[in-house]
């Protein structure tokens, strides 16, 4: 009779164990609430800031100095440790504009030139003791970006002023070296062939990178030369040293016509007639005789008159807008006549 007492009693000993196990684990689960005050566990990883924005604060801390980032505004984090950067910091913790410095004090203490790190920020501010390669490497990237690699230090004033008064020439670089020699392969001394038209291979004639560009040359030359609807030849006789780089062949056929290969930079027929728009003068005493003035180099001999009156056999047709057609409509018959070339030795 005793055992059996025993047996129960011990039985509601436990069942009452139990009980209070269970409502003690129950209490505890209320007890991990975000907001209630206390920084559970989970809670920062739950980004709890109503509990654990200090906590928070101090792993962000620790992201920044890891990363050298002390000295810059806070959505670097995006870039470093883009999973902490997802949770809100940047607005939460600190604003867009701030710096983790200024945040988190000597946990991520402000950037020192000079202390051996090339921190963010230090670049910008041209701490050359810290930052000489990454400093470098910018340059060098400027340099390769513009074309200007076979140049020495100094072009930089003209393509990058800002950088060059950082003082990379001499900081840097010597006055006298080219970027090719002291960036190597990050900025290569131009070479025909390597898919880039660099300063100078137009010069050279690199029809390898700079088709293009010799095709507007030659473009304009032959409008400049009233050449448009003349075979590629015609241009050993207006710029012989043009013709000697191998253009007929190289960059257009030789049957080919310069308004065929240049279209509207050097149209085959003029696109306004001799005496549009110009005065009476123009258009019922001489019109005819344009196109010889035009071949004798009227054009550039007398621009006054040619240009006026035989625009198209010039090639030089005016812009056509409204003010200045309502000008020749308005003015046109009463501007005061201007000579004309000899007419003598007739070649018709």
């Amino acid at each position: 009779m005793k055992l059996l007492v025993f047996f129960v009693l011990l039985s509601a000993v436990f069942a009452s164990s139990i009980e209070d196990l269970l409502q003690e684990i129950l209490l505890a689960d209320d007890d991990v609430k975000c907001g209630d005050g206390n920084c559970d566990a989970g809670e920062i990883d739950s980004f709890c800031l109503a509990d654990c924005k200090d906590e928070i604060k101090d792993l962000v801390c620790a992201a920044a100095n890891k990363h050298n980032a002390c000295g810059a505004t806070c959505p670097i984090l995006q870039q470093l440790e883009p999973k902490l950067y997802g949770l809100g910091i940047c607005g939460q913790v600190m604003t867009e504009e701030q710096k983790y410095s200024e945040v988190c004090g000597a946990a991520c203490p402000p950037p020192e030139c000079g202390d051996g790190t090339c921190d963010a920020g230090e670049v910008d501010s041209f701490c050359l003791k810290d930052c000489k390669d990454e400093i470098k490497d910018l340059v060098c990237a400027t340099a390769f970006e513009k074309g200007v690699c076979d140049k020495k230090c100094p072009v930089l004033q003209k393509i990058a002023p800002n950088l060059y008064g950082m003082g990379v020439c001499g900081g840097v670089m010597k006055d006298s070296d080219k970027y090719s020699d002291v960036c190597g392969d990050d900025c290569p001394k131009p070479r025909c062939g390597d898919g880039r038209c660099d300063d100078g291979e137009v010069a050279r004639f690199c029809m390898e990178d700079c088709k293009d560009e010799l095709r507007a040359q030659v473009c304009a030359v032959a409008k400049e030369n009233h050449a448009c609807g003349k075979k590629c030849p015609v241009l050993q006789n207006i710029a012989p040293r043009l013709y000697s780089m191998g253009v007929c062949g190289g960059v257009m056929e030789w049957t080919d016509k310069y308004s065929e290969v240049c279209g509207d930079a050097c149209p085959d027929k003029p696109m306004c007639k001799d005496g549009d728009g110009a005065p009476w003068w123009c258009r019922v005493r001489h019109r005819r005789w344009c196109p010889w003035w035009a071949r004798r180099g009227e054009c550039d001999k007398n621009p006054a008159y040619m240009l006026r009156c035989c625009a198209g056999s010039c090639n030089q047709c005016p812009d056509e807008d409204f003010e200045s057609e309502l000008a020749s409509l308005l003015h046109g018959d009463f501007e005061e006549e201007v000579a004309h070339p000899p007419m003598t030795n007739f070649d018709f």
